[in-house]
C-alpha cells in the first residue's frame, strides 16, 4: 500500500515542471528521524524548529512611600516621598515553531535533480542539473524559501512546504 505524505493541490503551480517523487520504506527500523519533533509528528518524518525568545520589558514606576504633608493653613510642610521600582514583565511568551523537512534519506539524486529543475523554472537556480546537493543548489533552495516567506530555522534545509510548493512529493511505501 502506498501512502502519500503532504501531496497538496499545489501541483497546479508546477504544471510546466517535471514532478519529482521519492519512494522509501516506512519502516522505522530503516530510518532514524531527528530526535526533535512535535508530539504529533508521523513516524519517519524529519523536523526542525525555530524558537522565538520571550519578549521582556523592564517597567519602572514610582511608588508613593509618604504623601505630602500640609499644615492646617494649607501650607506645604513636606514633599511626598517616592520610591522608584522596576520589574520585568513578559510581554510575549517564548514560542517554538515546528516545520517539517525533507529527510536526508529522501534527497536521492533523481529527487535533487527534480529540485534543481523546479528551482531553475522559478529563476532561482542557474547551474547544471547535476543531481547533487552542492553549494549552488543549497544556495538556490535558501533563496527560494526566503522569497516564499517559508518559516524555517536553517534556510539551507529543504522544507516539505517548499518542496510541495514546487510540486514535489515524498512517497512512503510500507513493507
Amino acid at each position: 500500500m502506498i501512502k502519500q505524505i503532504a501531496f497538496p493541490a499545489l501541483l497546479a503551480l508546477s504544471a510546466c515542471a517535471e514532478i519529482g517523487t521519492v519512494s522509501r520504506s516506512a519502516q522505522p527500523s530503516t530510518f532514524s528521524p531527528s530526535l526533535s519533533a512535535p508530539a504529533d509528528a508521523a513516524p519517519g518524518t524529519c523536523w526542525d524548529k525555530t524558537e522565538t525568545p520571550a519578549v521582556i520589558e523592564t517597567v519602572s514606576e514610582d511608588r508613593l512611600i509618604q504623601p505630602a504633608r500640609y499644615a492646617e493653613t494649607g501650607e506645604l510642610q513636606s514633599l511626598p516621598i517616592y520610591e522608584k521600582t522596576t520589574k520585568q514583565v513578559i510581554v510575549e511568551d517564548r514560542k517554538a515553531t515546528w516545520f517539517q523537512l525533507v529527510c536526508p534519506i529522501d534527497l536521492s539524486q533523481p529527487f535533487v535533480g527534480s529540485v534543481q529543475r523546479a528551482l531553475e523554472l522559478r529563476g532561482f537556480y542557474g547551474g547544471p542539473i547535476t543531481e547533487q546537493m552542492d553549494s549552488v543548489t543549497v544556495e538556490a533552495i535558501a533563496r527560494y524559501q526566503i522569497s516564499e516567506n517559508i518559516d524555517f530555522a536553517d534556510p539551507t534545509k529543504l522544507t516539505m512546504d517548499a518542496a510541495e510548493r514546487m510540486g514535489l512529493s515524498i512517497v512512503l511505501q510500507s513493507g
